[in-house]
């Protein structure tokens, strides 16, 4: 289910950029109502509900499944237990120090990473800031609707396939390619995705050899747990999803 949960995240914004289309047409036919511009009718009604939601969501939303109340005391001790070992066996550390901060920038995979997240946001955006093709302010609006629909059920249906088949780099690859409008970024992608995946794969293979080796001999790996949360990806239990 993580991918779907990605695509929830990444789905708010395209179905945003497909009402934002057709609520800024609504609004510029305001022009003069109450003495006020279109453009102010945006500020007002779109900030106003801004400001709204975000008083409901500070009451509604909650922190941590420690603090849930809708939570039975076994379901939140079940939920934190699930959060802290969903990724690996020995679960995540759970006080943060400056080192962490350091490792971050010196991760080759971080930098890949980035350039990869560039190569996808880029085109997401860059939609919303294509050149004028002569029509109306309000036809030009409603023209931005349709490609955040089709950008919307196509994110899903990645994001169910992609939990269905336990795959993600065929997805990646695939939604990169429909952007031609952004071929520099997605060029990004294509060079850094497969490298990602090739050399996530080798990392994979010589843990499970290593893994393999060691049982067939008889040995155990010789880690605490505090040690193994301390490897982070680099531990020899922890395996890349791809």
């Amino acid at each position: 289910m993580l991918q779907y949960r990605i695509a929830l995240f990444f789905g708010a914004a395209t179905v945003a950029g497909a009402f934002s289309g057709l609520l800024a047409f609504a609004i510029s036919h305001m022009n003069g109502i109450g003495g006020l511009e279109a453009w102010s009718w945006i500020f007002l009604l779109e900030g106003l509900l801004t400001v709204v939601v975000a008083i409901i969501s500070f009451f509604w939303l909650v922190d941590f499944p420690d603090t849930a109340t809708f939570l039975t005391p076994e379901e939140r001790t079940f939920v934190m237990w699930k959060k802290k070992y969903d990724i690996s066996s020995v679960g995540e550390e759970d006080i943060f120090s400056v080192r962490h901060i350091r490792a971050a920038f010196a991760d080759w995979q971080v930098w890949i990473h980035i350039l990869i997240y560039i190569s996808i946001v880029a085109p997401l955006t860059g939609i919303t800031l294509f050149l004028p093709f002569g029509y109306s302010t309000s036809i030009s609006q409603l023209l931005t609707i349709p490609p955040y629909i089709c950008a919307t059920i196509v994110l899903f249906v990645f994001a169910h396939y992609s939990d269905k088949l336990k795959m993600r780099s065929p997805f990646i690859l695939t939604g990169l390619l429909m952007y031609g409008l952004e071929l520099m970024f997605v060029g990004i992608g294509l060079i850094f995705v497969p490298i990602a995946v090739f050399v996530y794969k080798r990392i994979n293979a010589q843990r499970d050899a290593a893994e393999r080796l060691a049982l067939e001999r008889g040995e155990k790996i010789q880690y605490s747990n505090q040690e193994l949360r301390e490897l982070g990806d680099r531990a020899p239990n922890f395996r890349y999803t791809l």
